[in-house]
């Protein structure tokens, strides 16, 4: 029953965010006509594909903040070759105005705030953290009158899980290298308890399973839930309801 999203990423060289992208000389009419090229291959590539849906951007704070109305052209260009349902994934503190979510046919979220500093939080704790953001992009998606999807989410097994939900594995100092599945079992229970309170939320996308099991991502303090005591949560999330 699952559905397929295109979500094609930049990254950035030097392990520098997409969110900061600068081009030199402040040529952002040519860094938006490069940006149109890339993204209407995919765009074509979902039509192909026949994909439920499709994310026009990631994550592209300093791009939209500069240039809306190159953003809308975009929108305009992939609508032509693209018949399916478009959303731009925002990153988790990255607001725009309803008039921008209405060119879209949802609003997206990569929501990964960070919900505690206590290393072992309750579920009702991390629940009442993660209210306050699903709160405000509700009332986004509800003053756009668009649904609301969770474009991106997820949870290291590891100590950080919910103090830096965003945080890369590879990134941790050697004594947070250790797994805690039960953390990150915890963060997708309260999670889904909350998402089911909002009924906003049309779709949640996890990060994330690894097409390589070796990976550091993939490992024992990664974000895989392959194998962890999260996946038995995740399987309750997403199992069909009951005749």
């Amino acid at each position: 029953g699952m559905k397929l999203i295109l979500k094609p990423h930049i990254w950035v060289g030097r392990g520098e965010w997409r969110g900061s992208i600068a081009p030199e000389g402040g040529d952002w009419a040519a860094w938006w006509e490069s940006y149109r090229g890339f993204i209407l291959y995919y765009a074509a590539m979902a039509e192909r594909l026949d994909a439920e849906a499709f994310v026009v951007g990631v994550e592209l704070v300093s791009a939209l903040k500069a240039h809306p109305e190159e953003f809308a052209r975009t929108v305009a260009e992939v609508r032509k070759v693209y018949s399916g349902k478009i959303t731009y994934s925002a990153n988790w503190d990255e607001m725009h105005p309803p008039q921008l979510w209405r060119q879209l046919d949802a609003v997206g979220v990569q929501l990964y705030p960070p919900l505690s500093d206590d290393p072992d939080p309750s579920v009702a704790e991390l629940c009442a953290a993660l209210k306050v953001h699903l709160d405000t992009w509700s009332a986004l998606a509800e003053a756009a009158d668009r649904p609301l999807w969770l474009t991106e989410i997820g949870y290291k097994s590891a100590p950080t899980a919910v103090k830096e939900p965003f945080g890369w594995p590879e990134n941790l100092p050697d004594h947070l290298r250790e797994s805690d599945e039960r953390l990150q079992a915890r963060a997708y229970r309260a999670l889904f308890e909350e998402v089911a309170r909002h009924e906003r939320v049309e779709a949640v996308y996890l990060w994330k399973y690894f097409t390589d099991a070796g990976s550091t991502e993939e490992g024992d303090f990664g974000f895989s839930p392959r194998g962890k005591r999260a996946e038995e949560v995740l399987k309750r999330a997403f199992a069909p309801p009951a005749d």
